[in-house]
């Protein structure tokens, strides 16, 4: 098995593709050599900055033998033809979420990957920024009792997606929950397990054909646990921001930031709990708001009754400014991509069946009838 480092090509000369390149700039698995645009002035212009050799298409970048692994950055309704081309040539893939704007699309591409014995990852990063292990440890330990209920609130800057943006345009796009919102479905789902759509609706924007307004309502495991998404493109970028909150048996969590970068997290523990808690969360602050005494120590958990000795409240920030945050998460997820590239037993975290769930939730939400209303 070559050790030498894998030779990395990105399609689409976007502002985007520049701060992957810069993210990656660490790997010393990895050794960008190419890139393409359906514009290839810009391919020329982003390859001079990067010192990169510019491709006019895909087919020419493809009859690289340097290239090894393909970054599909591309819109995604490029994606399927993009990622299938350069499977279909024996390359590895990453692409951009959503993987295709149709569930048949999406299939497709992840047969491809088999049929070819390639890689095909998605870039669904939340997965890798620093909360997510916490978090999936505090869940699955049930430290906080059974999930009962989570909500996505994600207001989102729309300072740069003038009406005529490729974004607005869902046989592009896809829609909103399909080209963004399959992030969220996928992050909910790695922490409560596979769900099913049972409610969806958007919201035009008034006088206008543009729905900036969209959400879903999901049931997991057997339906006693369920999550709500709410996504709205109408703030300021100085106001853009993301909340998802998970609501247990004896508290709740909040995570604030796009690649979560805060932790807050409220709570009744037993004391022998709040030292399991301490152990999952070594670096936040913790504050011991009350200690309970005589009566106060027997508290309700859903008609039941548990013996319970502090009400506690916890802090965790992240020391990196978000777009630190943000890169360290898309290299931690380069990096278990060229792993699995590298050893075939390895699984990444995150694949592209990930991706296929996530975009069944968000177009089951997205068609279903109730799903627009004016």
């Amino acid at each position: 098995m070559s050790t030498s480092p894998i030779g990395y090509a990105i399609v689409g000369a976007s502002r985007f593709a520049e701060f992957c390149l810069d993210a990656y700039r660490e790997l010393d698995d990895l050794r960008p050599v190419a890139v393409c645009s359906r514009t290839p002035t810009h391919a020329r212009t982003f390859a001079e900055r990067h010192g990169l050799r510019p491709y006019p298409n895909l087919d020419t970048l493809l009859a690289d033998p340097a290239v090894q692994l393909v970054h599909v950055a591309s819109t995604p309704d490029r994606h399927p033809a993009d990622a299938v081309a350069a499977m279909r040539r024996g390359r590895h893939v990453l692409c951009e979420k959503p993987l295709a704007t149709t569930t048949a699309a999406a299939e497709l591409m992840v047969r491809t990957a088999h049929r070819q014995d390639v890689r095909l990852g998605i870039n669904f990063m939340m997965r890798h920024g620093p909360l997510w292990g916490p978090v999936h440890q505090i869940l699955e330990s049930q430290v906080l009792g059974a999930p009962l209920r989570a909500d996505v609130l994600n207001c989102a800057g729309d300072d740069g997606l003038p009406s005529d943006h490729w974004f607005w345009d869902e046989r592009r796009s896809g829609g909103i929950l399909v080209e963004h919102g399959v992030h969220f479905f996928d992050l909910l789902a790695s922490w409560l397990g596979p769900g099913r759509v049972t409610h969806g609706y958007a919201v035009h924007r008034p006088g206008s054909w543009l729905v900036d307004q969209v959400g879903a309502e999901v049931r997991h495991h057997e339906g006693a646990l369920t999550s709500g998404h709410y996504h709205g493109f109408h703030q300021s970028r100085h106001l853009d921001r993301q909340e998802v909150r998970i609501v247990c048996e004896r508290g709740e969590l909040v995570l604030h930031g796009w690649v979560a970068d805060r932790l807050e997290l409220q709570a009744v523990l037993p004391e022998t709990d709040l030292r399991r808690l301490h152990a999952l969360l070594p670096e936040a602050r913790a504050k011991v708001e009350r200690r309970l005494e005589g009566a106060e120590r027997l508290g309700s958990r859903r008609g039941g009754r548990e013996p319970i000795d502090v009400v506690v409240s916890l802090d965790w920030h992240s020391p990196h400014e978000p777009d630190r945050v943000y890169a360290l998460a898309l290299a931690d997820l380069m990096r278990d991509l060229l792993q699995g590239i590298r050893d075939r037993d390895h699984v990444p975290r995150v694949g592209a069946a990930d991706g296929v769930a996530a975009l069944r939730l968000a177009a089951a939400a997205t068609t279903r009838p109730d799903a627009y209303a004016a």
